[in-house]
């Protein structure tokens, strides 16, 4: 969980700097995916 966190966090920050306009889809993209992984 926390590695899968971390690394989508990376990317999302990748992304985020590469393309700023996408900062929030990127952002939401993370809680999503988070939030499916994320044991309940």
């Amino acid at each position: 969980m926390g590695l899968t966190f971390i690394r989508t966090v990376s990317v999302s920050s990748l992304l985020a700097s590469r393309q700023p306009d996408y900062t929030i889809f990127n952002l939401i993209g993370n809680i999503a995916t988070w939030t499916r992984t994320r044991p309940p």
